[in-house]
């Protein structure tokens, strides 16, 4: 599983809203990952597609993950 540009960059949690980025979304289902398959902090395994709020794009891991989109590492 990869960063493709045909995958969506960020998703939204079904329970409690919270942005995920697709980095995080990676990260979860690692091998590596301390709860695989939990995809929110808040337990949820149901998130979708969805666009970033205005202040969402300060978030520091929004910011880190645009930077690695903008660098071509991700």
């Amino acid at each position: 599983m990869g960063l493709g540009d045909d995958d969506f960059d960020f998703y939204r949690c079904y329970k409690c809203g919270r942005l995920i980025t697709r980095y995080e979304e990676m990260k979860a289902f690692s091998v590596k990952a301390k709860k695989p398959g939990s995809i929110c902090v808040c337990g949820s395994p149901k998130y979708s597609a969805a666009n970033p709020r205005w202040y969402e794009f300060l978030l520091p891991r929004v910011i880190y993950f645009s930077c690695l989109r903008i660098l071509r590492i991700a």
